[in-house]
């Protein structure tokens, strides 16, 4: 139980801060084009009431930069998934190969299960020397089990595993994982590119009409919508996920063609739980890569953004002084 519920403490946590990260990334995006039509506007009507939008959506972005910053959402959301995913195959290790040699009845505590204490301690030992540690931990209260064990085995989530189970419910599952997110983030990908390439469309309509002073807001559309596309890195995504979902596909296959007196070779098993949850880990170690290089430039950019007139005086001494 204790396994299942830091999982699921991490993965609500995680899934909580994305939200937050992404939602607050895209309203910064938006203001910073609001900004800009709104001073188109009122450069054109002279209202007061626009005069002070003019002044108070920049502060707002500010005030979003800020918050995130600060708080270091990204950079939360994105360890939380990965002690998440780390302790999760942890169990399933544990479930497909360790137990099935042991008696779960057992009184006494089994070498595979402390090896998996070991690993979850090792697992938070990092977490905790990240931004994680500097925000409230509160443990998930909801119905369990969540993705691990989806009431299998009794509903404990804990039960041994067969191999062909785990291929079912771990494997498969994960595949299937993959293929959806590749559907919705190509859809997104889509959209966003649309209204880039849209937004350069109306610039060139503009200049030719000779408003030259609109194509400022198509250009900042534009690039809003390629900074978002960017942030959330689609392209590498995309890429990651039909690789590593072609590669999972592979192994369960070579297991389905293998005999049954090497289905019952525990070293066959291992080998098998072994290649599924590296070719797992992988795809999350480049996840984490990827995202902490983006969360590193994004972090950069608004805090140059956010003080330009110290970057005007001191060019050299920012330049120097960036990581």
């Amino acid at each position: 139980m204790l396994f299942r519920s830091r999982f699921a403490t991490y993965d609500y946590l995680a899934i909580r801060l994305r939200r937050m990260f992404t939602r607050f990334q895209g309203m910064i995006l938006a203001l910073g084009v609001l900004a800009t039509l709104l001073g188109l506007i009122d450069d054109e009507v002279k209202k007061t009431a626009l005069h002070w939008a003019v002044i108070v959506v920049p502060i707002v972005a500010s005030v979003l930069l800020a918050v995130t910053g600060r708080r270091a959402v990204g950079q939360r959301w994105v360890m939380l998934r990965a002690a998440a995913e780390s302790i999760k195959a942890e169990i399933y290790r544990y479930r497909t190969v360790q137990m099935a040699a042991e008696d779960s009845q057992a009184s006494q505590p089994s070498a595979g299960q402390r090896q998996l204490v070991s690993q979850l301690q090792a697992i938070e030992t990092r977490l905790m020397q990240t931004e994680v540690s500097g925000s409230p931990l509160t443990p998930y209260e909801g119905s369990l089990p969540v993705a691990v064990g989806r009431a299998e085995n009794g509903g404990y989530g804990l039960g041994p595993l067969t191999p062909d189970r785990y291929l079912e419910i771990r494997v498969r599952d994960q595949i299937g994982y993959y293929h959806r997110r590749v559907r919705r983030l190509n859809l997104g990908r889509n959209v966003l590119q649309f209204v880039a390439i849209t937004a350069g469309a109306a610039g060139a309509i503009l200049a030719a009409a000779n408003r030259e002073a609109w194509i400022g807001l198509t250009g900042g559309l534009s690039a809003a919508a390629l900074a978002y596309l960017g942030l959330l890195q689609v392209d590498n995504t995309i890429i990651t996920y039909n690789q590593t979902a072609a590669r999972l596909t592979l192994l369960a296959r070579g297991w389905q063609a293998r005999g049954p007196a090497e289905k019952a070779d525990p070293a066959v098993v291992d080998q098998l739980v072994t290649d599924c949850e590296t070719a797992l880990a992988t795809e999350l170690s480049g996840w984490v890569q990827q995202m902490n290089d983006t969360l590193q430039d994004l972090q950069r950019d608004q805090e140059q953004e956010s003080s330009p007139g110290e970057a005007a005086r001191n060019p050299g001494t920012q330049d120097a002084s960036t990581p």
